[in-house]
């Protein structure tokens, strides 16, 4: 008796793990602009090993989102690549933070947009 209620604890514990890990594979943010930099804030503050650092980062990456300067469709393509870095199970820091900081690094630069969209192709 003992027995079949350890197998059963242990395999409900399986269960909701298998659960979470797919549920995170699902994709975390939701593709709403507006909302990516709160979204991006709260995955960096919860997977960061350093929050000072991860809040830092998001109060510099959030003007320039919002900026006119930042177009909708880099916005739109940078949500799906964050999507395609958590499903791979990347980290806020090294992964998120260097892709971030070279999309805005090609926003300030003379670059044509093909170039970015063949960057991005790569990445």
């Amino acid at each position: 008796m003992m027995k079949k209620v350890s197998a059963t604890v242990l395999f409900l514990f399986f269960t909701l793990l298998t659960l979470n890990i797919k549920a995170q594979k699902e994709g975390h943010f939701s593709g709403d602009t507006i909302k990516f930099p709160k979204e991006l804030g709260a995955y960096f503050f919860e997977f960061a090993a350093d929050k000072k650092e991860a809040t830092q980062f998001i109060l510099d990456f959030t003007p320039a989102w919002n900026s006119p300067d930042f177009p909708s469709s880099y916005k739109t393509i940078m949500i799906e690549t964050c999507n395609q870095f958590v499903k791979k199970r990347l980290k806020p820091y090294p992964y998120f933070a260097a892709y971030i900081n070279s999309v805005i690094s090609f926003l300030g630069s003379t670059q044509p947009a093909e170039n970015f969209n063949d960057w991005q192709k790569c990445v």
